[in-house]
């Protein structure tokens, strides 16, 4: 099995490093109507819906882990208290110490080695991952590689990212709910390689329900466009992802090969729900750039004379006349109104 590459068309690696991006690395796109915007990366969208607490307490022990299980991580961190910056890299010297960053490094490198045998290279693999990349070549034995790490955009949601891989079904599969997809069908795939698929679920069904409503956006062209002190980018040209064919929508697949372990296996992903996600991550996202939501400071400024005539005591009288002194505001005219409110309470408890 393996990918047979469009004629002329950039690798990911390619296109990552020819696309022009803003200051905050978003990729800068042509828009249909010829206009550029920053589209959000696809792997960004939908972690404005996702639950970071079990990432960031898993971070936290590890950093600590690591900065205790070395002396001079333990010395630099009492001698740095209120540099939050050299903190800062205290912390992450804690991780690296704790290993914490083997294992996405392990991942990305089996990820890789799949890349290269689904683009029909042989590449060396050390024994400790060979089981690995072979129980990946037997799960997707029935799938036919047609497109690999390309760069896509989803206009309706402004959206730019680089799907795994769009697999055919070269026999037919039956998902969770029933619905039988028929040998030929195109499918949005991914290779996951973490030890589990229990935290990531909304983020994953958000980027291959994106990534099947995208279009193939290539850069190969050599278009480029005027944009701002920028002069010159790149911009690319849309395609569907096969002529004539269109990518399911409704499902998608995550190949799970946990790292270590010598397998892997076949998930469906519903993408019906995951385009529901990925819009609802789009509204979020928007609110969140919304600054009306707190006003400017407001100063609550007390209207003497209406408090002296809603009084129904003297009691409230006083009260009121020592706000107006402390706030400075006692003068002749309230000094009047609280006199006359004050005759007239007396009146009516005299009556």
């Amino acid at each position: 099995m393996s990918v047979t590459p469009i004629s002329g068309l950039m690798t990911a690696t390619e296109t990552r490093a020819t696309i022009a991006r803003d200051r905050w690395g978003r990729p800068l796109i042509e828009r249909p109507d010829g206009s550029i915007a920053a589209y959000t990366r696809a792997s960004t969208l939908g972690k404005a819906l996702e639950d970071g607490a079990g990432l960031t307490k898993w971070l936290q022990r590890m950093a600590v882990i690591g900065v205790a299980s070395r002396k001079d991580l333990v010395l630099a961190a009492n001698a740095h208290r209120g540099d939050k910056d050299k903190l800062s890299e205290i912390v992450e010297q804690g991780m690296q110490a704790a290993e914490s960053s083997a294992a996405a490094t392990t991942g990305t490198a089996l990820h890789e080695l799949c890349d290269q045998y689904d683009h029909g290279q042989s590449p060396y693999v050390p024994d400790e991952f060979a089981a690995d990349v072979q129980a990946y070549l037997a799960a997707t034995e029935l799938l036919e590689v047609v497109f690999a790490e390309e760069f896509a955009v989803c206009d309706e949601l402004a959206v730019g990212g680089t799907p795994d891989r769009g697999y055919r079904l070269l026999v037919p599969m039956t998902m969770p709910d029933g619905t039988v997809l028929p040998a030929g069908t195109l499918v949005i795939g991914d290779i996951k390689t973490g030890k589990s698929l229990d935290f990531g679920h909304i983020g994953y069904s958000v980027q291959k329900s994106v990534y099947a409503h995208s279009k193939r956006y290539d850069l190969s062209t050599g278009r480029t466009t005027h944009y701002g002190r920028m002069g010159e980018i790149p911009v690319g040209d849309r395609s569907d992802w096969v002529p004539g064919e269109q990518v399911n929508q409704e499902w998608g697949l995550i190949i799970h090969v946990p790292s270590g372990k010598g397998r892997a296996t076949l998930h469906p992903v519903d993408l019906t729900v995951g385009w529901e996600l990925a819009q609802l991550s789009a509204t979020v996202r928007e609110w969140r750039k919304r600054k009306d939501i707190i006003g400017a400071p407001v100063q609550l400024v007390e209207d003497f004379r209406a408090t002296a005539a809603a009084a129904s005591s003297v009691e409230e009288l006083l009260a009121a006349h020592a706000r107006a002194v402390a706030a400075g505001r006692w003068d002749d005219v309230l000094k009047a109104a609280f006199g006359r409110r004050k005759r007239e309470l007396a009146e009516a408890v005299a009556s």
